[in-house]
């Protein structure tokens, strides 16, 4: 078998899938795309005269490769002297139920990758506008977008704040009297509405926890019982 013979059993058993054959392909790999869902293929390789089958998964250049190890994806062989339907059949039956899968487990946790870092960066535009410092995020976005951190210097006072997707660390360095004053106050206020919201959120689950056993006809019933009821 040639290449040409090779491209053209993959062309076939792709229109028995149903699938689409990639035309941008090498002399023994060529890839079959799902004629709906993005990103999901099959490749196939020739070697010895056998095809060896696998799916495709997600590598984004920003958030990395998921899928399964080389080791353990998925993957079938077949002889390659055989008829393009066969292969097909194969394919369904051996392969696209595990492969499907895999690649709905991976592209769930793709899109939580994504949530994760559109929240990311969306703190710390807020962060690094109230530093002032938000067009320098922006360029360093635009080089890195997984970027965590923000900075500003005001005199002599540094500010560094690394920002995860639900909580970050604040480092000020050499900061002025005035302005460590000011950012100890900010916390001390901040800890009080938090122990005030706190002392609310106890008072309104004690007062329900009085409200949620009361039953209106029950408690009739008890205080007929224990009045005589009228004739």
């Amino acid at each position: 078998m040639n290449t040409e013979q090779f491209h053209e059993l993959a062309r076939q058993v792709a229109a028995h899938l149903g699938w689409n054959f990639d035309e941008d392909t090498a002399d023994w790999y060529v890839r079959l795309k799902h004629p709906q869902m993005a990103g999901m293929a099959l490749q196939l390789k020739h070697r010895n005269g056998r095809l060896v089958i696998s799916g495709v998964y997600i590598n984004d250049l920003t958030h990395g490769y998921f899928g399964p190890s080389h080791d353990s994806e998925p993957r079938i062989t077949v002889s390659a002297t055989r008829e393009a339907a066969s292969i097909a059949q194969d394919i369904e039956r051996r392969l696209l139920p595990q492969y499907c899968s895999e690649y709905e487990k991976y592209r769930l946790r793709f899109e939580e990758a994504r949530q994760d870092l559109a929240e990311r960066q969306d703190a710390l535009r807020q962060l690094a506008a109230a530093l002032g410092c938000r067009e320098q995020l922006e360029k360093e976005l635009t080089e890195n977008p997984n970027c965590y951190t923000c900075s500003a210097r005001v005199g002599k006072t540094h500010v560094k704040i690394s920002w995860h997707s639900k909580d970050g660390r604040i480092e000020i360095r050499w900061a002025d009297l005035p302005i460590a004053i000011a950012v100890a106050r900010a916390i001390n206020q901040q800890n009080d509405r938090t122990r005030e919201a706190l002392a609310r959120r106890q008072q309104n689950d004690a007062l329900q926890a009085v409200l949620d056993p009361y039953d209106e006809d029950e408690a009739w019933a008890e205080y007929e019982d224990g009045h005589g009821r009228e004739v």
